[in-house]
């Protein structure tokens, strides 16, 4: 047995509007005993979704977001050829404001 649209929208803290939305994208999944959504099948669709969207966050389930290994990225940087171009930049724009 399914639950209604407004009760699904309750449980993931969205609007009816975002219910029907998913629904038109393929997210719900309706009990074909009695039309209504099968929660259970529609969460799984949902966990599916990516983390963001055209920039903003996901509301309701969606994938994890990727873990971002900060130690690494840092490490990929040179960061004493990176300080010695900014003190370098900062020269150049310190003699050009002199002139």
């Amino acid at each position: 047995m399914g639950i209604a649209v407004s009760e699904f929208a309750r449980r993931h803290c969205v609007s009816r509007l975002t219910v029907r939305r998913w629904r038109t994208r393929g997210y719900i999944v309706l009990d074909p005993a009695d039309g209504r959504i099968d929660a259970a099948a529609s969460d799984a669709r949902l966990r599916q979704r990516p983390a963001s969207y055209r920039g903003g966050r996901c509301r309701g389930p969606c994938a994890p977001a990727p873990v971002v290994d900060l130690a690494a990225m840092a490490s990929a940087f040179d960061t004493e050829r990176l300080r010695e171009e900014a003190e370098r930049l900062t020269e150049r724009l310190i003699a050009s404001l002199d002139r």
